[in-house]
């Protein structure tokens, strides 16, 4: 009899999975229309035991006699941690593992199994029937101000298909009457016909009806980072719509026209601010068409008309800064078009700030205009070219107007610009100057407003208009509007800011990214990572004599003590949480003009520790000695907090472990502080070993 029993608990012991259940794809059993780009698994572990491991297969044969598309290793993919017998698995996104034959297609049926493994070894592949047919792709073609509102007109469009890899013309020529490509090494416009090709993650104008649909049948599912390198082509004379349109030689230099390779919003702005792209040598603009002008987006400020969402199907135009550049678009999650998940970032200067301003110009001759222009300033910004200059895309229609700032001049970057913005003078009696250009075949007289002028520092500074042809001045903030005489070609004017106040510093209070990440840590865990805080001074430097640091979240703040870090080194600590608030007190720490530091919040836990806590910071309450104003992202004296840490004993085993980095809170303040550097450290307390690193 015990010899009977024990070779039933040896055959128990020894059984390997049986065949998964409950197939699912995107959270269906076998979907019709799948619209991700990046498709996920996931199944149902049938047991005996936890799954600690698993394959995926994924292919058109439906025995799998070929696997056409995805492979996953043969000895399996480790689960972290392992399903539990009963147990669904967390989503495994397509190619995770192991070899990706090839990338999935549009309106294409898909064949895929999967298997566990556990503690006796590998088990059956699932039985159970599972595909998945990936959506065939639409949009309406006017989305997102893409073309005229009111009728037919061309439109910015694209397909959603990967970065090197094509579709015939005819996916786009049967939802518009005509199609062209821009090539910027010749400056020509190409009409394209059923013969022809579209490119992943190229723009085209298309000419349809208002609320059209674009839509594509076939093509290859963008998936992950899609990266590539932009033209920029010099010519000896001006070419091709550069004569056109009278522009300079080498005007549109650089200009590339680019789409949204992905089914799924991306984000013109960089990770760091929450968006999809990155850059190097390509401008930090982008420009759409909108039926009547180009709109302007820069990421860098943030500012412009275009905006920084970017649909799918859409095309816009980019500027290429060098022959060797590149720009990279991140794969956007959600990718099945849900909302975005955005991180909070810089926004527009406070109404009224004087130190950081952006007047806006518009002009209006006839039924041209030119609503896209900025003049500003910033204190990060430079005299010449930088990246919160935005480029002028030109104008778009047979009667133009455009009005823009001249700058053949630059070594940098010599061109016309739409946005121009300047280093923030501080003394009285400073003054910017912008030589602005209205140019345009009108002939008839234009109207220039500044619609945002009540809402600039104008006790603080006077703007005024000048016209060498009037001669006139004018006051902006007296004025509303300015009319010139006709247009018909190239017509100067001069726009001035006059600084009317001294300077001496600032505080700015700001998010900060990327910051420490939300998590559970065991009660007398170390050196936890709650808040970074990105400080930095403007003009002069301010020294910071104290911070108050306040407890969020159901945890007893009695059984936690905080340090301050600063550039990843203590300066401060351990100052006790008790009452909800550590107060750190003669700090003397001198921060130096225009150079951004990152401070960290971090806290011990006391073994007797349990719940939710938070650290937040008011910018209120970082007190400093020098003359300054307080710029803050929120109101000064709310505390900006991050994600909960969650203090628990583990399930089962092991003990907290201290780190940072290994919990945290994903909150920032920025505070701007004008200062010498100055580093003190403590004895016994070792540096941040990950602190964010500076934007």
């Amino acid at each position: 009899m015990i010899d009977i029993l024990l070779q039933a608990l040896l055959a128990g012991a020894l059984q390997v999975p049986g065949p998964p259940t409950g197939l699912e794809v995107e959270r269906a059993t076998n979907p019709a229309s799948v619209g991700d780009n990046r498709p996920d698994f996931r199944a149902t572990n049938p047991g005996p035991g936890a799954a600690t491991r698993y394959r995926i297969q994924v292919s058109t044969v439906s025995d799998f006699s070929s696997i056409t598309h995805w492979d996953g290793p043969a000895g399996g993919t480790a689960f972290a941690p392992s399903v539990p017998q009963g147990s669904q698995t967390s989503e495994i996104p397509y190619g995770a593992t192991g070899t990706v034959i090839s990338a999935l297609s549009w309106n294409t049926l898909f064949h895929w199994r999967i298997k566990f493994w556990n503690s006796s070894g590998e088990g059956a592949w699932s039985t159970e029937a599972a595909a998945f047919t990936m959506a065939s792709p639409s949009a309406s073609a006017s989305a997102n101000l893409n073309g005229l509102q009111t009728g037919d007109s061309w439109r910015m469009i694209g397909v959603p298909v990967a970065n090197g890899t094509s579709v015939s013309a005819t996916e786009l020529l049967d939802d518009g009457a005509f199609l062209f490509r821009w090539e910027e090494p010749t400056r020509l416009w190409i009409q394209l016909g059923s013969s022809d090709f579209l490119d992943g993650a190229r723009g085209y104008y298309l000419y349809t009806p208002l609320g059209a649909t674009v839509d594509l049948a076939q093509g290859t599912v963008a998936s992950g980072t899609q990266t590539f390198s932009l033209s920029r082509t010099g010519l000896p004379a001006a070419t091709g719509q550069e004569v056109v349109d009278g522009r300079p030689r080498n005007g549109y230099r650089g200009w590339n026209f680019l789409s949204n390779p992905f089914n799924a919003p991306i984000l013109w702005d960089r990770p760091v601010d929450g968006g999809h792209v990155r850059r190097t040598r390509v401008s930090a603009s982008h420009s759409k068409w909108n039926g009547t002008q180009y709109l302007v987006y820069n990421a860098r400020r943030q500012r412009g008309a275009a905006g920084p969402l970017i649909e799918p199907f859409q095309g816009f135009f980019v500027q290429a800064l060098s022959g060797s550049n590149s720009i990279s678009i991140l794969q956007p999650s959600p990718t099945s078009g849900g909302p975005l998940s955005v991180a909070p970032k810089r926004g527009a200067a406070a109404p009224g700030d004087p130190n950081e301003w952006g007047l806006e110009l518009e002009a209006r001759s006839g039924s041209a205009l030119d609503t896209e222009n900025v003049a500003a300033v910033a204190f990060e910004s430079l005299d010449e070219w930088d990246e919160s200059d935005s480029e002028e895309p030109g104008p778009g229609t047979t009667t133009w107007l455009l009005l823009s700032f001249e700058h053949w001049d630059w070594i940098d970057e010599p061109r016309d610009y739409t946005h121009d913005t300047r280093r923030t003078p501080v003394d009285i009696g400073d003054e910017v100057v912008w030589n602005l250009t209205l140019s345009g075949n009108t002939g008839l007289p234009a109207t220039i407003t500044w619609p945002n002028v009540d809402r600039l520092a104008t006790a603080e500074w006077v703007f005024t208009l000048e016209d060498p042809a009037g001669p006139s001045s004018v006051d902006l903030a007296s004025t509303p509007s300015y009319e010139t005489g006709p247009v018909n070609g190239s017509y100067p004017l001069l726009l001035r800011a006059r600084r009317l106040t001294e300077f001496r510093g600032s505080l700015e209070v700001s998010l900060s990214l990327p910051g420490p990440q939300p998590g559970v840590v065991a009660p007398g865990t170390a050196g936890v990572r709650m808040l970074d805080l990105e400080l930095a001074a403007r003009s002069e430097p301010v020294r910071v004599d104290g911070l108050t640091v306040t407890h969020v979240g159901a945890g007893d703040p009695a059984e936690a003590s905080v340090w301050l870090y600063r550039s990843g080194a203590p300066i401060a600590g351990p100052v006790s949480l008790s009452g909800g608030n550590a107060v750190f007190a003669g700090l003397d720490a001198t921060l130096p003009a225009d150079a951004p530091e990152i401070w960290t919040v971090v806290y011990d836990f006391s073994t007797s520790a349990s719940g939710t806590y938070q650290a937040g910071v008011a910018a209120a309450s970082i007190s400093g000695t020098g003359v300054y104003s307080l710029k803050a992202m929120t109101p000064a004296s709310a505390a900006i907090t991050g994600p909960e840490a969650t203090v628990s004993a583990p399930a089962s085993g092991g003990g907290g472990g201290g780190g940072c980095g290994l919990t945290g809170l994903e909150g920032l303040l920025l505070a701007g502080l004008l200062a010498r550097r100055f580093r003190r450290g403590l004895p016994g307390r070792p540096p941040l070993p990950s602190a964010a690193p500076l934007r």
